[in-house]
């Protein structure tokens, strides 16, 4: 089963995933009118009435720190081959998301 997997396994191209990510961070703070870190200068009452109001701003905190996860995953695999990715991504969970 492991030789099956390996075979058809694709590792995730997260720099890709940055753009992808920022692209929806740009869009869900200008839909409110704020970054992220005005956002996070809120005290944690301010911000649950924000996302109570409207989801979009849980939603642009999300996107831009799964753009900063994707960003650091982008630069430590960079020069990685494939196996050492599969190994990797077996160990940590990530094969199986």
């Amino acid at each position: 089963i492991t030789i099956i997997t390996y075979l058809v396994y694709s590792p995730k191209d997260y720099c890709q995933l940055v753009e992808t990510y920022k692209n929806y961070y740009e869009e869900y703070s200008e839909k409110v009118g704020m970054d992220y870190y005005k956002y996070n200068r809120l005290d944690t009452f301010e911000q649950l009435a924000l996302i109570k109001e409207n989801v979009d701003y849980s939603m642009m905190n999300v996107s831009y720190e799964m753009a900063e996860d994707a960003a650091i995953k982008c630069v430590e695999f960079i020069g990685v081959n494939k196996f050492e990715r599969f190994k990797i991504d077996v160990v940590s969970g990530d094969l199986f998301d």
